[in-house]
């Protein structure tokens, strides 16, 4: 006799004489495959109510006050979802990744219509413009960076207090893949496509902490994963010179970054968890109906001015400074060990002093595992709103993409966006 989880259903279907259910249980080391499991009988109107029943159980789990004819009547239209691919992304496979588990979304019964990014700002647009009562969701097939672009349009439009609700998944096909790593660590699945594709036909919007990040000139830019300047940014931007070979452009980088001997200046400043007397409930808590047109900065002081006297400042110069709402904001990279992506804070992982080669290298080879938080010259700092000010040209990398300005000032909302995923597990 076959036992079969329901965590691992995702849906059925039946012809006249053939119901056929839907599975993707883990093989090996943990990747999920599609399986299917097939039942006869001469009873078409049994296999077709098996069929609605299973695709109900599969979807919002087992609820034993339910009958059958409950099922029948409440199980709602199939989902509609937009994947977009960045066919250029990581190593230039994305669309062949996507086709590969689209048996997925297929199994789930959701109705997927597909459209590749064809210039550099194109999903932005695509957010900016989209039609949100068309689909229930949208899924991004590349890197942290094409879901980034996605949020800029959202957070762009002026029904952006709707919008950014719109919820997105991910499936990994670029070679920076923090947020993906994140959700995958965080609920026990293996980093892999499948994976990703089972996380998101199986699951439902969960809340994501999102930041604002401004700099003098007037840019604002919205993320959700991390904000990295000098050694980090550097290797971030400056590894696009390596883009053909994929997650390998990163080693590549760092490796010429080490040997530059580099060294960049600024100073932190940031609000001190002890003086923050502010409500840590989340966005949607705090403003129910919010105007304006964008999320209120209500922690942040005027870019020119001061900074508060409850701040406090960290001057540097700066060997290692990368911010970040995930515990892993990117791929291979356990930089914020506890963190949560809507716990509400923002980790800092800082070095503000001129650290030897050697040092620097223990840092990086601690990320792997997390244990460069355990090393007397990195600093580990939680709070809700920070201010970097620079003294040299370097640009910032901001999930990815640059941001200049001299000065740049960053705030927390805790579960301002959402992504599909299953539930996540409690914070402790």
């Amino acid at each position: 006799m076959t036992t079969i989880a329901w965590a691992d259903v995702l849906g059925a279907s039946a012809t006249e004489t053939t119901l056929t259910i839907h599975t993707c249980p883990r093989q090996g080391e943990g990747t999920r495959k599609l399986r299917t499991l097939v039942a006869k009988s001469d009873d078409t109107t049994l296999l077709a109510h098996f069929a609605i029943a299973t695709h109900f159980l599969a979807r919002f789990g087992w609820a034993p006050e339910r009958s059958l004819d409950d099922m029948l009547h409440a199980t709602p239209a199939p989902r509609k979802c937009l994947v977009l691919i960045n066919p250029i992304g990581g190593s230039g496979k994305s669309e062949a990744m996507f086709e590969s588990v689209r048996g997925f979304f297929d199994a789930a019964s959701i109705d997927v219509t597909t459209q590749c990014t064809e210039y550099a700002g194109h999903a932005t647009e695509i957010g900016r413009t989209l039609d949100l009562t068309a689909f229930d969701f949208v899924v991004c097939v590349g890197g942290d960076g094409l879901a980034s672009e996605v949020v800029q349009g959202l957070m762009r439009r002026l029904d952006w207090h709707d919008a950014i609700r719109f919820p997105f998944g991910l499936i990994p096909g670029g070679s920076g893949n923090g947020l993906t790593q994140s959700l995958t660590k965080l609920l026990g699945e293996a980093f892999e496509p499948e994976n990703c594709a089972y996380l998101i036909v199986k699951g439902a919007p969960q809340p994501i902490d999102m930041m604002t990040a401004r700099n003098a000139e007037q840019e604002t830019f919205y993320s959700f994963l991390s904000l990295a300047w000098a050694f980090v940014a550097d290797v971030d931007l400056e590894s696009e010179t390596y883009r053909f070979l994929g997650g390998a452009r990163f080693t590549m980088a760092s490796v010429a970054k080490i040997l530059s001997w580099k060294r960049w200046h600024g100073t932190l400043s940031y609000l001190p968890i002890e003086a923050d007397e502010s409500s840590e409930s989340g966005f949607w808590e705090s403003n129910p109906t919010p105007s304006g047109s964008a999320p209120q900065l209500d922690l942040l002081h005027d870019i020119s001015a001061p900074v508060p006297t409850h701040w406090k400042t960290i001057e540097g110069p700066y060997s290692f400074f990368w911010a970040t709402s995930a515990a892993l904001p990117s791929s291979d990279c356990h930089l914020a060990p506890g963190a949560h992506i809507n716990d509400g804070y923002i980790h800092i992982i800082a070095a503000p002093e001129n650290l030897s080669m050697v040092a620097q290298t223990q840092l990086l080879l601690g990320l792997d595992t997390g244990a460069h938080i355990e090393y007397p010259f990195v600093h580990v700092i939680k709070t809700r709103a920070y201010q970097l000010r620079r003294t040299d040209t370097n640009y910032v990398s901001i999930d990815g993409e640059r941001l200049g300005g001299e000065t740049i000032q960053v705030q927390m909302h805790k579960g301002l966006g959402r992504v599909m995923c299953l539930p996540l597990p409690a914070q402790t």
